[in-house]
């Protein structure tokens, strides 16, 4: 009998963690990311672009990337600590 009350407690638990995951995946969400670069720069065409976009497709549009070049946030020098 408490071998039924374990598998049942643990299937109840399973099924609530698995509501909590599919409810959070499905939020969306919309990161800043900033650099020093320029907008032209090889870096940021060839490199941080692709990587916004690739990161959205992956997230089917969840997580969408808000790319910040030539210090338009704020100083290089404060990038990290910038960061939440």
């Amino acid at each position: 009998m408490k071998a039924v009350h374990w598998t049942a407690g643990s299937a109840l638990a399973l099924s609530v963690a698995a509501s909590a995951i599919t409810a959070a995946s499905a939020q969306e969400v919309t990161w800043a990311f900033s650099h020093w670069v320029p907008p032209q720069s090889e870096v940021q065409v060839s490199g941080f672009e692709p990587w916004a976009r690739s990161i959205n497709e992956a997230s089917n549009g969840r997580i969408q990337i808000d790319i910040y070049p030539a210090q338009q946030l704020g100083a290089a020098a404060d990038h990290y600590d910038m960061a939440r």
